[in-house]
This record gives structure tokens, C-alpha cells and sequence, in this order.
């Protein structure tokens, strides 16, 4: 019973491993250059929406942030 529940906690860790190498390959296919045009963009709606310079840098930030992590 032991040996089965050492296997299964592998093959999990193997799946973890494996999905988090496919999320990095989609967000490769992506590129820098797109994830840098959309942080601009949410830099220019921020300030448009009324958020301080300091504010649509942080919002910049956090979606270029979002983007070269997740790809998405």
C-alpha cells in the first residue's frame, strides 16, 4: 500500500511538472513584445480611468507581470 501511495504522489508531481512546462512554453509563443504592448495599454487605461502616474505604473506592472508568468 505504501509503494502505491509513493506512486501516485509522484506521477502528481510529475503532472505538476509537466503542466507548469506547457504554461511556459504557451506564454514563449506569446512573446515579450505582446505582454510589453498590453502593460502599456493598461498603463494608458489606467490613467484615463483617473489613477495617478505611480498608479498606472503599478497597473503596468502587474499585468506585464501577469502575462510573462501565466501567458495570460
Amino acid at each position: 500500500m505504501r509503494k502505491v501511495i509513493v506512486l501516485a504522489v509522484i506521477v502528481f508531481f510529475g503532472f505538476l511538472i509537466a503542466n507548469k512546462a506547457v504554461l511556459h512554453a504557451n506564454a514563449g509563443e506569446q512573446g515579450h513584445v505582446s505582454c510589453t504592448k498590453r502593460a502599456e495599454q493598461a498603463r494608458v487605461d489606467s490613467l484615463h480611468n483617473g489613477y495617478s502616474v505611480a498608479g498606472s505604473l503599478s497597473q503596468a506592472e502587474n499585468v506585464l507581470s501577469r502575462c510573462l508568468i501565466n501567458g495570460s
